[in-house]
Parts: C-alpha cells; sequence; structure tokens
C-alpha cells in the first residue's frame, strides 16, 4: 500500500480481503483468523495514513483516504462474521454426522438384540418398504423361495386393513431416537396378524426401534415374533415341511455325526 502506485491501492485492499478470507477458510478457527484479521486491518489502516500523509493534503486526497479505510473496516467486519458462520456450519455439519453414525450404531446393536429374541428382524424405509433382504420374514411367511427375500416390497400389504392403521399409529407415536438416548422409555409391543403365502393369518408380536440411516432418512426396525406355535399347520395346510422341523431335524443329524466321529 505504501510503495504502489496510487491508482493500485483499492485493487491491492481488494485482492489482500479475498485472500484473508480464503486463508480464514482454510485454517477454519475463527478465534485466531478474526485476530489476525484484526491485526492486518490495523495495519492497511496506519498504511493509508502515512500514504496520504506523504503525497499531498487535498480534500481529495482525505476523502480517498476515510473511504479506503472505512472500506477495509467494514471488509474486516464482513470476514470475521463469514468465518464465525463458516465456523459455526462446519461444527454443525460434524455434530449431526456423529449423531448420525452414532445411530446407525445403536441400529446395529438394537438389530443384534432382536435377532436372539424375535424370530424375524426386518428393516423399513421411510415408505414403510422393506429397504434390505429379510429371509427370516420370508420363511414365516411360508414365502422363502423369493431370491430377494421380500426386500423392495411394501410390508403393509401382508396386514389386514385394521391393522395397517394400528401400525401407522404405532409407528407414529414411538419415542424419538434423540429423546430416547436421554430418557429412554419402555419398548412398546404390538400384536397384528400376517397374512402368509396362502392367505393364512399369523399372529404376531411387533417391536419398533427408529433409527436414522447415513442419509439422513428415517428407518423403522421392526423386530417380528410368532404368538403360538401355528407354523406346523400352516405348513402341513400348505403341503410342505415346517421350517422349525427342518431346522431341528438338521440340529439332530449335525449332533448324530459329531457323537458317530468322537465315538470312531
Amino acid at each position: 500500500i505504501i510503495f504502489i502506485a496510487a491508482t493500485d491501492v483499492p485493487l491491492a485492499v481488494f485482492s489482500v480481503a479475498i485472500w484473508r478470507a480464503i486463508l480464514g477458510i482454510l485454517v477454519c478457527n475463527a478465534c485466531i483468523t478474526s485476530a489476525c484479521n484484526f491485526f492486518v486491518m490495523i495495519a492497511h489502516c496506519v498504511a493509508l495514513q502515512r500514504r496520504f500523509l506523504v503525497e499531498a493534503s487535498s480534500d481529495a486526497m482525505s476523502e480517498d483516504r476515510d473511504y479506503l479505510m472505512a472500506q477495509e473496516i467494514g471488509t474486516t467486519v464482513l470476514i470475521v462474521c463469514m468465518l464465525f458462520f463458516f465456523e459455526h456450519w462446519v461444527w454443525a455439519a460434524a455434530r449431526h454426522t456423529l449423531e448420525i453414525k452414532a445411530s446407525s450404531q445403536a441400529e446395529v446393536t438394537v438389530r443384534r438384540l432382536l435377532s436372539a429374541l424375535c424370530d424375524a428382524v426386518v428393516t423399513l424405509g421411510p415408505d414403510l418398504r422393506i429397504s434390505e433382504r429379510a429371509p427370516k420374514l420370508a420363511n414365516l411367511l411360508l414365502q422363502g423361495r423369493s431370491t430377494k427375500a421380500l426386500e423392495g416390497m411394501q410390508f403393509l400389504d401382508f396386514m389386514a386393513d385394521t391393522d395397517q392403521e394400528r401400525f401407522k399409529h404405532f409407528l407414529a407415536r414411538a419415542p424419538d431416537h434423540a429423546d430416547s438416548r436421554t430418557d429412554p422409555e419402555p419398548a412398546q409391543a404390538l400384536n397384528v396378524n400376517l397374512r402368509d403365502s396362502s392367505g393364512i393369518s399369523v399372529q404376531v408380536q411387533l417391536f419398533h426401534s427408529r433409527f436414522q440411516d447415513l442419509d439422513d432418512q428415517a428407518g423403522h426396525l421392526i423386530g417380528i415374533c410368532e404368538v403360538g406355535d401355528t407354523g406346523g399347520a400352516r405348513v402341513e395346510a400348505a403341503g410342505g415341511v415346517p421350517p422349525r422341523q427342518v431346522a431341528t431335524a438338521s440340529y439332530d443329524s449335525t449332533r448324530q455325526s459329531g457323537g458317530d466321529s468322537d465315538s470312531e
């Protein structure tokens, strides 16, 4: 500012202001960059004062000096406000991302617990469609031949009309994830009837947990427990073998083969 031509001073001040804003964004520390920007502003004002004192002291030169100093002060205040806003936005975005990851990890934990306690676990998207393969639910509803394992199908289609409204109300009154972390409420259960591939009703009990995925979309984790033991009668009516009997036979054969190998 002191050594360049007078006509180049406004452009130099503007160029330095742009570089100050860029460096402040890269550093992403509003406190440090604000202190540096105020130091640069004072240095520029002192340089402008000396520059116009050394040259002429006409009214036009005084007006140019006052204008450039006011521009420097206004630019510094604008840069500082922008840096504080940018830092707040970055921290808010990072905090939101961490909350979503924590919700996703909690969803994995809940899924493991439900898998151990329930006959089937299904993940629903915001539109209540099955977002992931659910082979256990497909076996429960005697639709195990499907290669997609019910993925992409509407979960409400397996319910009666009266149960659909009850299920929607059940999801709507579930506690929010943020509230449930600070003051957890007991898990809610809902008894409904699902229709299998033969149209036979299967009485089940549903458990629900809400979560946020990495795309910030609301998801629903549903644990399904069959009430009673009607699987054998339904499969026999359909002309098949009950899945539980198949699993038991496989387990018995495994134990028998293991005993034979030990005796040998």
